[in-house]
């Protein structure tokens, strides 16, 4: 039979065997091919052209088929080869061992204390449920779903913690300095006896949003907002062709404003194809259950600490180190459900919080895995429950994907799944179909942050003008003001890109000389509403808080972020083996041979640890305020300390900076001298000559 096409053509081409030969002739002859001179040649001739536009039609039909099929296939591997999870971070540095190729942090996550809600994550190559795909530089912000409305999308700001009544009702800002000091104390310690320091210092879960969209039929869609980075491209084939570019060059774009996001083939409603995008945001949500720095467990990441010679402990203080959340009570088996699963059913796709959707997939309708009521699908999850009748079947999300969680939603901007289900009626043995759809997200988790009363303490009462584009924001740094420590050099108030509200004095336990002005890790001046100049420092988000007088450096944000290759079969035997060589005494039942050795003393092999040198802060004003941090490993430590060589090295080009220096260094004198800086006698940025050792040798902290 014709097909549509094939009547179609029939029918606009029926008046021409109306006509006679002669004018058909001439009608027809005028393009490019020719038509028959005759009625009969002329229908013989269209029959075969609708012969021709079927068996187009037909291999049209099984093309698109086989690219729904290929699109799986690659997927299904994907799938196979890992778990949901981070699968890998741009390379930094370099060694004759592979595992010493890398990055300094996991995530690349950095400071950007001077933002009120900035957190700094470079660049990531995530895999979500099978998506392989890459993200710009993230830098991404404290916000939440919105808990008032439903819209696509909608956010509002993580409210930050409330100062303690304690602190805040006392007189002077040094009764403030000494009372807070004690509250970060019950924190580090976990003791809430004397200060019950939980409802100031909030833990939030931040975690990462994937989903297929319609957005090329809607236009090109910024992921998520930054402060400082947006995707670098006009629309979604403008920044297809610039990541093929880009991979396929090899160069990297030094804005990091590149992403890699696929787009592929969904069926219509029509029964057409249509192109999906793939995109991701970052959000965070506040922390409902209990959890406390008790709960997160360092990860062994041998190859990261190996790389940097580092004890299990020492390791914990570094950027690089990555945690895993577990319970008090937990065991090491759990068959269905985690701590962590718990957190994320905390957390919605979106639909936003107020979500409510259940799944009655196939006549069953699902259950929560902890208890007997219907499962809210609206929230991410991995387990749930299902069961003709006493619905005690626990199923995960997924095949094997031990990081998989996913949410349904309603939104219309989510490309739905589409299913034909058929069952056969038991009262009249007839199949009746009907066509399902579901639209979903994915998520793994990020980090976990606290956030402390230090972001909204201002005893100085400084004057924060919002943006810094706008008239007021702007009042901040007129008049060449850079946050020196002199009243006409200082700050004039704060802005969205200058948050400096925290007493330096609470760190540092005095006021700093404004003769070492560029030696100050971050002290800035600023007036407050009386004009007068303070000495403050960022009350942003840090990694580590610098130390606090009596109390030390606290870590605030904690990576969980799953690893893509943790669900591979080689990884789950080395993780194995991994376990046995670090306990050999505890695994030795399980040993086919037991080590000659093993019942000696063992003797663990100190080594001299690298040391970080790090440059004095740069003073001219078009750079801001920074600093350089280069490692030497110990062959080059001693070379310029005990044998007075001369080295050239190079400063970190890490996740804060865009740029680095070539140092020309010596030692003499008990100090690390800079003798020249990128082929000149001074630095870029009127960095100073003189290099500090840092106590701690890991040069990202």
């Amino acid at each position: 039979m014709a097909s549509s096409t094939g009547f179609l053509l029939l029918a606009m081409a029926s008046p021409l065997l109306l006509l006679n030969t002669t004018n058909a002739e001439e009608v027809v002859s005028s393009g490019s091919e020719e038509f028959p001179p005759d009625q009969d040649a002329l229908w013989a001739w269209l029959q075969d052209k609708v012969q021709r536009l079927e068996i187009l039609e037909a291999m049209n039909d099984k093309l698109g088929k086989h690219i729904l099929q290929q699109q799986l296939n690659i997927e299904e591997k994907t799938r196979s080869g890992g778990d949901s999870g981070i699968k890998a971070e741009r390379t930094e540095m370099d060694g004759l061992k592979s595992y010493y190729a890398g990055t300094l942090s996991i995530g690349h996550i950095h400071n950007h204390p001077d933002f009120p809600r900035t957190l700094g994550l470079g660049e990531l190559h995530p895999v979500l449920n099978g998506v392989d795909f890459r993200t710009r530089h993230n830098d991404y912000s404290l916000v939440m779903p919105s808990t008032t409305s439903s819209a696509y999308h909608a956010t509002q700001d993580v409210p930050f913690p409330e100062i303690p009544p304690q602190v805040s009702s006392k007189e002077s800002v040094d009764e403030q300095i000494a009372e807070m000091r004690e509250w970060f104390k019950a924190w580090r310690d976990s003791d809430h006896s004397v200060r019950d320091y939980r409802p100031y210092f909030k833990p939030i879960l931040c975690y990462l949003e994937g989903a297929w969209t319609t957005e090329p039929q809607s236009g090109f869609t910024e992921p998520f907002f930054s402060t400082r980075h947006q995707l670098d491209a006009s629309s979604w084939d403008d920044l297809h062709q610039k990541a093929r570019f880009e991979s396929g060059s090899g160069i990297k774009y030094d804005s990091e404003n590149m992403a890699f996001l696929p787009n592929k083939f969904f069926n219509g409603t029509d029964g057409k194809l249509f192109l999906a995008q793939w995109n991701y945001r970052i959000l965070c949500h506040p922390i409902k259950a209990t959890l406390g720095t008790q709960h997160l467990k360092a990860h062994e990441d041998l190859g990261a600490r190996l790389s940097r010679r580092k004890t299990i402990e020492a390791f914990q203080a570094t950027r690089g180190v990555r945690y895993s959340i577990s319970a008090d009570d937990e065991e090491d088996f759990y068959e269905s459900g985690s701590l962590l699963d718990r957190l994320m059913r905390e957390i919605p796709g979106k639909d936003n919080y107020n979500a409510n959707l259940t799944d009655d997939f196939n006549g069953l309708t699902k259950f929560d895995s902890y208890s007997d009521h219907p499962l809210n699908a609206g929230y991410y999850h991995q387990w749930y429950k299902e069961g003709e009748k006493d619905h005690n079947q626990i199923v995960r999300r997924g095949f094997h994907d031990r990081n998989l969680f996913v949410a349904e939603t309603t939104q219309e901007e989510i490309a739905a799944l589409r299913v034909e289900m058929c069952e056969t009626k038991a009262w009249n043995g007839k199949v009746v179909c009907a066509m399902t759809e579901k639209r979903v997200s994915y998520a793994i988790p990020l980090e976990i942050v606290f956030l402390t009363p230090l972001h909204a303490w201002n005893p100085y009462n400084i004057v924060y003008k919002g943006d810094a584009s706008s008239e007021a924001g702007q009042t901040v740094v007129a008049d060449q003001r850079s946050g020196k420590l002199t009243p006409d050099e200082a700050l004039n108030g704060t802005n969205s890109v200058r948050y400096f509200h925290t007493p330096a004095h609470f760190f540092s336990g005095g006021d700093i000389s404004t003769d070492v002005v560029n030696d100050t890790d971050g002290v800035m001046g600023v007036l407050d509403g009386d004009g007068k100049m303070r000495q403050v420092m960022a009350s942003g988000v840090h990694v580590f808080l610098p130390d606090i007088v009596d109390v030390g450096s606290l870590r605030t944000r904690y990576p969980v972020m799953p690893l893509y290759d943790e669900g591979s079969m080689a990884w789950k035997e080395m993780q194995a083996v991994r376990d046995v060589l670090m306990d050999l005494e505890g695994y030795q039942q399980y040993l086919q041979y037991i080590p000659s050795a093993f019942n000696a003393s063992f003797v663990r092999l100190v080594t001299t640890a690298p040391k970080t040198l790090v440059m004095s802060s740069a003073t001219s004003e078009d750079a801001g305020y920074h600093h350089h941090k280069m490692s030497l490993s110990p062959r080059q430590y001693l070379a310029l300390v005990d044998h007075k060589e001369t080295l050239t090295i190079h400063s970190l080009l890490d996740s804060e900076h865009t740029h680095y220096h070539e140092l020309e260094i010596r030692y003499f004198k008990d100090e690390f001298k800079i003798l020249s800086c990128d082929g000149d006698f001074r630095c870029q940025h009127d960095h100073g000559k003189v290099l500090r050792e840092s106590d701690d040798a890991d040069p990202m902290v």
